[in-house]
This record gives structure tokens, C-alpha cells and sequence, in this order.
């Protein structure tokens, strides 16, 4: 009993990892997408053309969809993964 109980608490430590791992990840990419954000308002400000801009704001969005896209994938996997253990394979 007390083994069950410390092999179902070790499954959930790991699934919480991956989930901090999974956000934090997200963060670091998304930071990113920010910067992008930023420096296409800075280069706007400084009058670029907007065809440019507009490749830019493609840009961030395309960022920000790869990390939201891995981030969920990462997260549904590791659900996944953490159920399975926990039910007993």
C-alpha cells in the first residue's frame, strides 16, 4: 500500500515537472514573439514599409502558434503518460 502510494506521488512529481518544463518553455518561446511584436511597432514608428510590417506580424503570429501548438501537445502527452502510470499501464 505505502509503495503504491509513493509510485502514484512520484508519477504526479513528474507529470508537475513537465508541466512547469511545458510552461516555462512557452515562456522562453513566447518572449520571442514579443520581441518581434516590439520590434516591428519600433520599425513601424520609424516608417518601414508595411509590406515588410505585415511579413513581421506573420512572422510573430507564426511563432506564437508553433509554441501554443508544442506547448499543447507536450501537455496532452504528458497527461496521457501520467494517466497511464497512475492506472497501471
Amino acid at each position: 500500500m505505502k509503495k503504491q502510494l509513493l509510485e502514484g506521488l512520484k508519477v504526479i512529481l513528474v507529470f508537475a515537472a513537465h508541466i512547469i518544463a511545458a510552461s516555462l518553455v512557452f515562456c522562453m518561446i513566447g518572449t520571442g514573439a514579443l520581441v518581434v511584436h516590439w520590434f516591428s511597432h519600433w520599425l513601424a514608428s520609424q516608417g518601414l514599409d508595411e509590406l515588410i510590417l505585415l511579413g513581421l506580424k506573420g512572422i510573430e503570429w507564426l511563432i506564437f502558434a508553433c509554441d501554443f501548438v508544442a506547448t499543447a501537445a507536450w501537455s496532452i502527452m504528458s497527461t496521457i503518460h501520467a494517466a497511464r502510470e497512475l492506472k497501471g499501464k
